[in-house]
């Protein structure tokens, strides 16, 4: 009997387990931003930090900037920014996606120059748009005391 009472009080378990919905978590998805702009100096000085300011577009309130897919290959760096989206019904769209303002801080190496491609979205074939931007570099200079 304890037997057929364990096994009772496990289907009972299963049903009302079975049938709940518990899954309060918010789904997400990630989505690049076009670039609008980018301010780089005239030209960078080799072992030095820069900060690259970015303008990005946002077109609903549902998506928000989480960081930037950044890829380098010799002197050349390829640059998106990221959002990550939630999946709410309750997004507002705008009409004219909002303009916003980061940035990324940039490490000059030994190159004689870098070209920055900002992802600017997708054109009408699917291919992919880009800001190019070239910054020479030089030599530090050295203080003799």
């Amino acid at each position: 009997m304890k037997t057929v009472s364990k096994i009772a009080l496990i289907i009972l378990y299963l049903c009302f387990t079975s049938c709940l919905n518990d899954d309060d978590s918010i789904n997400f998805f990630y989505e690049g931003l076009p670039i609008a702009s980018a301010e780089l100096p005239e030209e960078l000085v080799k072992d030095s930090t820069y900060t690259i300011k970015v303008s990005y577009f946002r077109p609903t309130s549902c998506h928000r900037f989480e960081g930037f897919d950044y890829q380098g290959i010799k002197n050349e760096r390829t640059i998106s920014a990221i959002a990550v989206v939630s999946d709410e019904t309750t997004c507002e769209t705008y009409d004219e996606a909002k303009e916003e303002d980061t940035s990324f801080n940039f490490l000059v190496g030994n190159e004689s120059s870098y070209i920055f491609n900002f992802w600017q979205g997708r054109a009408a074939d699917g291919s992919s748009k880009f800001l190019t931007i070239e910054v020479p570099t030089r030599e530090a200079k050295v203080k003799i005391n």
